[in-house]
């Protein structure tokens, strides 16, 4: 079952993210004629990259979150899609990256995959 993001966690903003659709289908080479196209997926999948600003505390919950509650980053996850505010199912496409602001702030890249 998936877990929840933490509320005290930055949402992300819907207009600082970007949502690319994930092809739905498989690409085949055939020995003659056209390339055969078959679907792959029952549902319209897409993937979603945004970043929030943190501070030392809320920085300190991501960690904790994405090490212990979603093992390492591994488990996936609900969390609130910024245009349509429907709660969908997403996992880490890649780990976060994370830069320091200075010493109290911090930004978190996220690369989400809806699942």
């Amino acid at each position: 079952m998936p877990e929840a993001y933490p509320i005290s966690l930055q949402q992300c903003s819907n207009t600082d993210f970007q949502e690319n659709v994930i092809p739905s289908y498989v690409q085949s080479e055939m020995d003659t004629g056209p390339e055969k196209k078959r679907v792959r997926f029952t549902k319209q999948r897409y993937a979603m990259a945004f970043t929030i600003t943190a501070t030392v505390d809320q920085y300190n919950t991501f960690i904790a979150w994405g090490e212990s509650t979603l093992a390492f980053y591994t488990k996936s996850f609900y969390f609130d899609h910024p245009i349509t505010k429907t709660q969908r199912t997403y996992i880490f496409k890649e780990p976060p990256q994370i830069q320091a602001l200075g010493p109290i702030h911090f930004t978190i890249s996220l690369n989400l995959e809806e699942v």
